[in-house]
């Protein structure tokens, strides 16, 4: 059923009913059952009181008993830099109190906004990501029982043209592989592992020596390297693919194993 605006799990709901004296006992049976199918869909469609929960004090409940056990420490750190913009304008708002327009109008007054390392305004994509971090946290308050809808729904809008990705091209990438030629092996053999692959970043630098099948000329991706603040993970919920190792990789000797341990990253 959820949590209460203390934090405290609601216990489960009980309803006493007596069925008309009338009845026959096939007819009570049935009865019953009618009366059961409808308290349940009762008790999930209606969510708790909790007129005096503000945002703020549902995302603390949040950050502590529901995020840690849903997403990885790596979201959970971006999702806070989210909400130190959301908690300034929308944080001492009650949740059953929120409205479409109140996102809008937050939204609108984030475009205003001046970084001050840049001195420019915020992204059309930081924006957005601050409203998929509020759609993430409301949609758990509809799960939990907070709210029968989420408010924050369908209330951004992308300001603007969306710019088209850049790629590199045949050309540029062949330069791009000529440059990496004087530099170190390591950077080498990073940069043309992504170029070759087309491998996240994280899985690049998680890769060890025991992923490589020799004979096979294949990669078994089945970890993420991570950075969370000072402190450097491996991640495991990636993924789990095999790569074709390219024979230009193996051929140019860019993949050597150097012997010294099977489980040592590269």
């Amino acid at each position: 059923m959820g949590y209460d605006y203390n934090g405290k799990r609601i216990n489960p709901r009980q309803k006493t009913i007596h069925p008309p004296e009338e009845l026959t006992p096939r007819q009570v049976e049935k009865w019953l059952n009618e009366q059961a199918v409808l308290f349940e869909r009762d008790c999930r469609h209606t969510p708790q009181p909790v007129q005096q929960l503000t945002l703020a004090k549902y995302i603390d409940l949040w950050l502590t008993d529901i995020a840690p056990g849903k997403l990885a420490k790596s979201t959970i750190r971006r999702d806070r830099q989210d909400i130190e913009r959301i908690l300034p304008a929308l944080g001492h708002y009650k949740l059953t109190e929120l409205r479409p327009e109140h996102f809008r109008n937050f939204y609108a007054e984030l475009r205003k906004v001046i970084r001050p390392d840049t001195k420019k305004p915020l992204s059309e994509y930081t924006i957005e990501g601050v409203h998929a971090t509020l759609c993430s946290i409301l949609s758990d308050a509809v799960e939990g029982g907070f709210l029968s809808h989420n408010p924050a729904w369908r209330t951004y809008r992308y300001a603007g043209r969306k710019c088209e990705k850049k790629i590199a091209d045949e050309e540029t990438a062949q330069r791009i592989i000529a440059a990496l030629e004087g530099e170190s092996i390591k950077y080498e053999t990073y940069f043309k592992l992504i170029i070759a692959t087309g491998m996240r970043r994280g899985e690049c630098c998680g890769l060890k020596w025991c992923d490589i099948d020799w004979e096979q000329r294949s990669i078994h991706i089945c970890r993420n390297a991570v950075k969370v603040t000072d402190e450097d993970t491996l991640n495991c919920k990636v993924e789990i693919r095999f790569l074709i190792i390219f024979n230009v990789l193996l051929g140019s000797g860019e993949i050597n194993h150097s012997g010294s341990g099977e489980n040592r990253q590269f």
